[in-house]
Order: structure tokens, then C-alpha cells, then sequence
């Protein structure tokens, strides 16, 4: 297995998507990433996705190794609001859209989430297909939901 060629193939992919906290993350934990990976364990880290004035999305994912690429596979979202570090769960949204066959790291980008966190409203593009969900504030935390109408800015 070639570790540290896939890492570093990763970490591009996630820094060209805008994810450079996370990159950065798995660049300066690279020792104990190859450790538990020859263990054949997973590896777990934790990163902003994206930042807004008053919101940052945060990633927990597990770190996988293939044959010869590594597949960072996440497994919780939260977010921190800013100016009272309340800790709110977005465990849901990372359901929805496994539930939506949309892949945070390859289908998504950091600027993506952005404006999510700025708009409320999450828009997916593939080929000529747009999806556009709502944001869905719960007790229990945050949620996704499809958007019949995508907000128009004037």
C-alpha cells in the first residue's frame, strides 16, 4: 500500500473542494494517520468545513485506506455559533444527504457550505441537475430539507 502518496493525493482534492482546515488536519497528523492505518484501524479527525460570521460547520470523519487511496468518510457534523460557542448538531444533515447519494467531500465544496451558513439554503449541482434544501431548525438540532423554490437575491 502506498500511504503517503494517497494522503498527499487527498489532501489536494480537499484543498481544490476549499476544505484546507481539514487538509491541514491530515497533513500534520500524517504520522499518527500511517500508524493506525498499518494497525488496520480507522483513524478519526475532527475540522471546519466552513465559516460564516456567526456559524462554523465541523467535520467528524473516519479515515479509510483502499488499495492505494484513502477515503476520508464522514460521520458527524456540528456547528459551533459563534458568539455563544453553543455546540449545535447537524448529525441529520450528514444523514440527509448520505440519504441523497451526495458525497460532502467530492460533491460539495467548502464555499458550498458557506453559504449555507449564510443563506440557509444548501444547493447541490451535478451536470445539469441542481437540487436546492432548506435548512430545518429542530430541537435536536439542525436538518435538511428539499427546497421547492431556490430564494432569489435582488
Amino acid at each position: 500500500m502506498k500511504f503517503i502518496p494517497a494522503i498527499e493525493k487527498t489532501i489536494s482534492q480537499l484543498n481544490l473542494r476549499g476544505y484546507e482546515q481539514l487538509a491541514n488536519s491530515i497533513s500534520s497528523s500524517t504520522k499518527e494517520l500511517v500508524d493506525s492505518l498499518l494497525e488496520q484501524a480507522n483513524y478519526c479527525i475532527s475540522a471546519p468545513l466552513a465559516e460564516s460570521g456567526a456559524y462554523t460547520l465541523i467535520v467528524d470523519c473516519n479515515i479509510f485506506m483502499g488499495l492505494d487511496t484513502m477515503v476520508p468518510v464522514p460521520s458527524n457534523l456540528y456547528v459551533i455559533e459563534k458568539c455563544t460557542q453553543k455546540k449545535i448538531s447537524a448529525h441529520a444533515i450528514n444523514e440527509f444527504l448520505k440519504n441523497e447519494y451526495i458525497n460532502i467531500f467530492r460533491d460539495m465544496s467548502s464555499s458550498d457550505f458557506k453559504n449555507f451558513l449564510e443563506k440557509n439554503i444548501l444547493t447541490y449541482t451535478k451536470g445539469t441537475v441542481e437540487k436546492n434544501f432548506e435548512k430545518v431548525t429542530l430541537t435536536s438540532g439542525w436538518n435538511l430539507k428539499p427546497s421547492t423554490s431556490k430564494k432569489k437575491e435582488y
